[in-house]
């Protein structure tokens, strides 16, 4: 069991000698909230974006996804960084329709912080965290984003973004919040060359 609670399960599917397809089973959502994302995914496709277009089972919390080429990196050369932020900036630009995106979409902490209650920094930064006056967020104006842009994924091919996949967490948010998460995923997986 993933410790951070994940919410769905991944299968590829070969439908023929050239052809796969994804399944992608949510355990924790509604078929309504897989139906936002899969309404959000295809809009975006629409919109040029590198981001898998999907059908979902109808009523249910089970979708078929397109299988976009490319490969998982864990280390990134100063292209493929400039790819990510580029990417950021696109996705941060997009006027999205309301009926596509959950307002305020913070990361919830506590459910986290419950998780991983038996680590033995766990309470320390809980602390800090309660004790961090975070008012002025609500002064900063909340723009589109992903939510979870981390090396897994991303997909690439020859330096380039050819997939940006789980849309599952985006909504309004901060951007600095997004920019903040690329850095501390991005920036220790570059490659020195």
């Amino acid at each position: 069991k993933d410790p951070l609670g994940l919410d769905n399960e991944t299968y590829i599917l070969t439908v023929s000698s050239n052809g796969k397809l994804v399944l992608k089973l949510y355990t924790k959502r509604t078929s309504e909230a897989v139906q936002r994302i899969t309404n959000l995914q295809n809009y975006l496709a629409g919109k040029g974006m590198p981001v898998p277009r999907i059908e979902q089972i109808p009523n249910q919390a089970l979708v078929v996804q397109e299988y976009i080429t490319g490969q998982h990196v864990s280390i990134f050369n100063d292209a493929m960084i400039e790819e990510i932020a580029t990417l950021m900036r696109d996705i941060h630009s997009i006027k999205i329709p309301k009926s596509l995106v959950v307002e305020n979409n913070e990361f919830e902490y506590d459910r986290y912080f419950r998780m991983c209650k038996t680590w033995d920094l766990t309470s320390k930064l809980k602390d800090i965290y309660e004790n961090v006056d975070l008012s002025y967020r609500n002064k900063i104006p909340q723009v589109f984003i992903h939510g979870d842009i981390i090396p897994a994924n991303l997909l690439f091919t020859n330096n380039h973004i050819s997939g940006l996949l789980d849309w599952d967490h985006a909504g309004l948010g901060l951007r600095l919040y997004e920019i903040a998460r690329a850095q501390i995923f991005f920036a220790y997986n570059k490659s020195t060359n």
